[in-house]
């Protein structure tokens, strides 16, 4: 196998209890289809604040201008590989391949777990602040509703009320002209 950045070799070495491959001359990182998944659950490699802090800032800079230009072929089967901004959002755009696996570039593995990580981290105050929101969306749907049937409900008796009197009068007027 053959490294899909600069046609380097490759190198086997556990990470994160998964083994990897990595390139000897770039430091890119070629993962099998299962493996991303597995690094991901573990959180041995410790980042530190710093490099958090600059995989997120990263993050809001956008796809950089190496990444739209360039194709990465895929080692094992020589086919293009589709480039993916990782979370949607990360700013990290990986190389997949999806019969065989994923190439990330020097530190973009370690910028995406420390991504991950960080949003873990994040996540039940994202979920609290989510589901206030909702709640609160909720509310107000349910108040708009109760108004709009409480108009219908005052309009359907203004017409009973109408209906009523109107026939009342109707059969009053037809049993005076009848008289």
């Amino acid at each position: 196998m053959q490294c899909p950045r600069c046609s380097g070799t490759f190198s086997q070495e556990v990470y994160e209890t998964v083994l990897i491959d990595r390139c000897n001359s770039c430091q890119g990182i070629w993962l099998d289809t299962d493996e991303l998944g597995k690094i991901l659950q573990f959180e041995e490699k410790k980042f530190t604040p710093q490099f958090v802090r600059k995989a997120i800032r990263e993050s809001f800079a956008g796809v950089p201008e190496k990444e739209v230009q360039s194709v990465e072929l895929c080692p094992k089967c020589g086919k293009a590989m589709n480039p993916l901004n990782f979370s949607y959002s990360s700013g990290v755009i990986i190389d997949v391949c999806k019969e065989h696996g994923t190439w990330f570039d020097k530190d973009e593995l370690e910028k995406i777990q420390a991504f991950h990580e960080e949003w873990e981290l994040k996540k039940e105050d994202v979920r609290e602040e989510y589901q206030a929101t909702f709640q609160s969306i909720k509310k107000d749907y349910q108040q708009r509703y109760d108004q709009m049937r409480d108009r219908m409900r005052d309009k359907l008796y203004l017409r009973f009320f109408l209906f009523y009197w109107i026939d009342k009068l109707s059969h009053n007027f037809e049993k005076k002209t009848r008289d």
